[in-house]
């Protein structure tokens, strides 16, 4: 499947615009002069290249399928002009086993590296999916400050695991560090590119730094003394870790001029403007404080190391998350929906304001000592035929996830107005939302007859049971098996079962579609 070079997200194939961001590809046609000559090529016989999906100062990044384990993997291929240095070939593979030695979840893994036969240097990363840094801030910027937390202490604990290994990034920036959202976080983050670090060697000149051909780093980002071509150590990745709080913090990098060494004289010159004068909303003293201490000219007042910053960084007194968005929180299914109809209840000698809790937490009991969290049973009031009729006319709009969604708001509900109430809080479209409730609300105007069981078990011919199966699964998916299961046990008759299937259909066209294709299937009896 083809991936945009730009945002780096799968297009469907043969897509002219790229959905996410508007990339053209039909800009270069696979066929033309400047189609790119690896993709399609076998690396080691195993690594099909498949689409580049980003330019560095070393080479050019492509996404692989590794063929035998049919998995996909990032794969980043030296310049063709830098292969020719033995310099280079050397560097590259020490970086390339130093690289292969960390193992940290916000470092991209470097699992395999070599030259193929015709000189080409090639190393292979996990292929990471998500948006950039540099996406996030564009559409999302300013950041609140709990984001820029938990952001910033996950490149930080990856820059402590580099740094313990001898190895800086030298060139962090937003485009370097992906961020996932995953079912156990918002915001995790993998940071990229440490295959062009400079091995931290005890006396290593400068001149290590500034091989032809070599990007040292990122005007914006970089340090006062990588700018001048001095000696680096971790507090030069530090203050590009600075650099990038303060563009999620703001939008703008603290020094933007238009030359590199316009850039140093600002650096050592000027103190960046408060990041709280840039911002809608205001920044904790803390957070602000340790960002303009990482960017300080001088190394000496920086953070000492990335173990450090990272401490400071969560300690700082910062607003907390909304509601719902704690990150170190236990993980929410179902997203949040509109606030609450029901009123909340009151517990005698603790009031609580209207409108004070969310829906989901009334619906959560507190859990006792040594016990977790447990449904509670139903409130007398409200009889478990009654959750059995909400859950049969929620399941359409729900999903699996119903009859646990009712029981829960079942256990808090005074009524069945407020237990419908609370049930439709959690159905995304507002039209659903409507059909829900005046659905639920016309068959309580005209209730269906309770129906007895019959005092004596019926005894079905197993090839009718199969046929009503089959065309209630039409309509309602696997479940079928269970849903007629259970009809057959409380079912009188042929035609008595077939109308209590039909009643698990939502729509009224779909019913009469389930009763046709039985009655054309044969007699009942």
């Amino acid at each position: 499947m083809p991936v945009c070079e730009k945002c780096h997200h799968e297009a469907m194939p043969g897509a002219l615009f790229c959905v996410f961001c508007g990339t053209n590809f039909a800009a270069t046609p696979a066929d033309s002069p400047q189609a790119d000559p690896f993709v399609g090529q076998t690396l080691k016989g195993m690594y099909l290249i498949q689409q580049r999906i980003a330019d560095g100062g070393m080479g050019q990044v492509y996404k692989a399928l590794h063929i035998a384990l049919d998995a996909p993997f990032a794969v980043k291929i030296v310049k063709q002009g830098l292969r020719s240095d033995p310099g280079v070939v050397g560097r590259f593979q020490r970086e390339a086993r130093a690289v292969s030695k960390l193992r940290h979840p916000n470092v991209v893994a470097v699992t395999d590296f070599g030259q193929t036969e015709d000189g080409t240097l090639f190393m292979v990363m996990e292929y990471v999916t998500g948006r950039s840094l540099a996406r996030v801030i564009a559409e999302e910027s300013p950041l609140r400050e709990h984001r820029v937390v938990q952001i910033g202490a996950q490149i930080l604990s990856a820059f402590a695991e580099a740094h313990a290994h001898q190895l800086l990034h030298r060139d962090l920036k937003p485009e370097n560090v992906m961020v996932e959202s995953r079912r156990d976080a918002q915001d995790s983050v993998k940071v990229l590119d440490f295959g062009i670090a400079k091995l931290q060697i005890t006396g290593a000149p400068a001149s290590t730094l500034t091989r032809a051909g070599l990007v040292c780093g990122t005007p914006g980002y970089m340090s006062p003394e990588q700018l001048t071509g001095g000696d680096l150590d971790a507090r030069s990745d530090l203050y590009a870790v600075g650099v990038v709080l303060y563009e999620m913090l703001t939008r703008r990098l603290p020094f933007d001029p238009s030359t590199p060494v316009h850039l140093a004289q600002k650096q050592m010159t000027e103190v960046p403007q408060a990041p709280s004068t840039l911002r809608p909303t205001p920044v904790s003293p803390d957070l602000e404080n340790l960002v303009l201490r990482a960017l300080s000219p001088q190394r000496e007042d920086r953070p000492q190391s990335a173990a450090e910053m990272r401490e400071e960084l969560l300690h700082c007194s910062v607003e907390p998350p909304p509601r719902g968005e704690d990150e170190c929180g236990p993980t929410v299914v179902l997203p949040r929906r509109s606030p609450p109809i029901g009123r909340p209840r009151e517990t005698p000698g603790r009031p609580v304001a209207p409108d004070s809790r969310s829906t989901l937490q009334r619906m959560t009991p507190r859990a006792t000592a040594g016990q977790g969290v447990r449904t509670p049973a139903p409130p007398a009031g409200i009889l478990p035929d009654v959750l059995k009729a909400v859950e049969r006319r929620a399941l359409p709009f729900l999903g699996p996830v119903a009859p646990y969604l009712v029981r829960k708001a079942g256990a808090t509900a005074e009524s069945v107005e407020e237990l419908c109430e609370i049930v439709a809080t959690f159905i995304p479209s507002e039209e659903d939302r409507t059909a829900f409730l005046k659905d639920f609300g016309a068959a309580k105007a005209t209730p269906a007859p309770v129906e007895p069981r019959a005092p004596t078990e019926v005894v079905w011919e197993p090839a009718l049971l199969d046929r009503a199966r089959d065309a209630l699964a039409v309509h309602i998916g696997p479940v079928a098996r269970v849903v007629v299961r259970r009809a057959s046990g409380m079912a009188r008759s042929p035609e008595h079962l077939y109308e209590l299937l039909a009643r698990e259909i939502p729509g009224e066209a779909d019913r009469a579609a389930f009763r046709r294709s039985l009655l054309e299937s044969g007699p009942a009896d």
